[in-house]
């Protein structure tokens, strides 16, 4: 599947957002996850599970640690994929991402 990013954006979708929150609430979300989630997410954007998924991220165990680490290409990703988010989705991804 990794190698296959609509497999993946799939994948993803199918996860509930309590079920990743529960996932990552005791442990954090690593620089290589967000940044692999990050890729696999920006293409479908426009997609509302994308916005919720991200926002879901945020709730993990020092997520703001990692967005400490996340270099300038990474934020401007961040900022792709707001900018293609549903107008709902845009201020809560922007505010839990530091934009």
């Amino acid at each position: 599947m990794k190698k296959d990013q609509t497999a993946l954006q799939k994948y993803l979708q199918q996860i509930p957002c309590p079920t990743i929150e529960s996932w990552f609430k005791r442990t954090e979300v690593n620089y290589e996850l967000l940044t692999g989630i990050l890729q696999v997410c920006e293409p479908v954007a426009t997609e509302e599970w994308v916005g919720k998924l991200l926002v879901s991220l945020s709730k993990a165990d020092n997520f703001e640690m990692t967005l400490m680490f996340i270099e300038d290409s990474e934020k401007a990703l961040v900022s792709k994929i707001v900018d293609k988010l549903p107008a709902a989705l845009k201020a809560p991804v922007k505010s839990k991402y530091g934009l």
